[in-house]
C-alpha cells in the first residue's frame, strides 16, 4: 500500500462535481456526500449548492483529515459512500496506492456493504473475478469463515434467485446453499423471478459469508456447472 498515491486518489474523490437526485432534492449524487444539507466545523448548516464557499472549506477541512490517514482502510470505513466502494478500489489500483491483492483484501472485508456487487457500472466483473482471484483464505478470511471454507464438500450445490433470467443475471458472484434464500430473491421485488440450481467444486468458491443470515457463497462464476431452472 502506497498511502501518499491513496490520498491523491480520496482527494480526488473528495472534489468531484455534487449533482442533485432528480427525484430527492436533499439527496445527492457523490462519493462523499450524501446531502446537500452540512454542517461545518463552527457547528453552521448549510447547503452545499448556496453557499459555495462554506462548502470549499467544509472539503479542506475534508482534506486535512485525509492527510491524517495512515490506514487505506479508513477511507472505506469513514470517507467513501458503500456505493462508491468499488470504484474507489479500482482508482487506488489503477493509481498504484494499492495490489490487486490488497484489492481483494479490501473487498472481502467489505462485501457485506456493498450492494450488487458485479452489475456496478464502472468496475466490470471481470475486474472484481481478477481481484478475487488472488485470495489467501488462511490469510484473509476470519477463523470462522476459514474453517467453514476448509470443511465444505469436494463439490457443492448452490442457488440463485433472480428478478431476469438473462445469462447475465444468472452468472453472479453471490450464491446460497438455501434454496428458501434464493426464492426470497428471486420474488422481492415484487416480481415473478426464477431459482437456478448450480453445481461448483470447493476450489471455485472463494469464500462464504454467513453475516446476513443468507448463507452466501461468493464463487468463480465461470466454473459453474450443471446449472438449471428449478420449476415454480
Amino acid at each position: 500500500m502506497n498511502i501518499e498515491k491513496a490520498r491523491v486518489v480520496a482527494k480526488s474523490f473528495l472534489w468531484l462535481d455534487m449533482e442533485r437526485h432528480p427525484e430527492f432534492p436533499f439527496v445527492v449524487t457523490h462519493p462523499v456526500f450524501e446531502s446537500s444539507y452540512m454542517m461545518n466545523n463552527k457547528k453552521e448548516c448549510f447547503d452545499a449548492f448556496e453557499d459555495e464557499e462554506k462548502f470549499r472549506e467544509h472539503r479542506k477541512n475534508y482534506e486535512k483529515q485525509i492527510d491524517k490517514v495512515t490506514d487505506f482502510s479508513e477511507f472505506l470505513s469513514w470517507l467513501i459512500r458503500k456505493a462508491y466502494i468499488l470504484t474507489f478500489l479500482k482508482f487506488a489500483e489503477d493509481e498504484g496506492a494499492i495490489t490487486t491483492q490488497e484489492a481483494c483484501k479490501y473487498l472481502i472485508e467489505n462485501w457485506c456493504r456493498i450492494e450488487n456487487i458485479g452489475t456496478d457500472v464502472n468496475v466490470s466483473k471481470k475486474r472484481i473475478r481478477k481481484w478475487l482471484l488472488q485470495i489467501d483464505r488462511e490469510e484473509m478470511l476470519e477463523e470462522n469463515e476459514y474453517k467453514r471454507y476448509c470443511y465444505l464438500s469436494d463439490e457443492v450445490t448452490l442457488y440463485r434467485g433472480v428478478g431476469s433470467d438473462s445469462k447475465e443475471a444468472i452468472y453472479g458472484f453471490s450464491w446460497t446453499a438455501s434454496k428458501s434464500t434464493a426464492e426470497f430473491f428471486a420474488t422481492r421485488w415484487g416480481d415473478e423471478g426464477t431459482v437456478y440450481e448450480a453445481k461448483i467444486k470447493r476450489e471455485d468458491i472463494f469464500f462464504t459469508e454467513y453475516g446476513r443470515n443468507e448463507q452466501e457463497y461468493i464463487v468463480d462464476y465461470r466454473k459453474l456447472y450443471d446449472v438449471t431452472m428449478l420449476e415454480k
